[in-house]
């Protein structure tokens, strides 16, 4: 793989230092899926569903549990809301893709 491509698939959680990986520096064959735990290869799989087993397996092993998020309020959900519609109108003023042609329909 050269180093300015992406990888073909990357999924990491970096505080357990646990992955899966497809066709990435750290990976011998590129059409394998790699299960790496501390920078040590702990499978290699045909399919991702496969991966995704022993991932999950080694999740439960080392007792992973995500971070909670805070839930929003509703004037939270009503700001992020209103800020999407306003970022959205600001690109279609400002994109060419959707500035008006002297074109005539027929």
């Amino acid at each position: 793989m050269l180093a300015e491509e992406e990888p073909v698939y990357l999924q990491k959680i970096p505080d357990v230092e646990l992955s899966i990986e497809q066709d990435t520096a750290r990976t011998p064959e590129p059409n394998k899926f790699y299960v790496i735990h501390r920078d040590v290869i702990v499978g290699a799989y045909r399919s991702l569903k496969g991966a995704c087993k022993k991932y999950a397996e080694i999740l439960q092993q080392i007792g992973f549990k995500p971070a909670v998020r805070e839930e929003m309020g509703r004037e939270a959900v009503a700001q992020q809301a209103e800020d999407d519609l306003l970022r959205k109108a600001l690109y279609r003023y400002t994109s060419s893709s959707f500035r008006p042609t002297n074109k005539r329909r027929v």
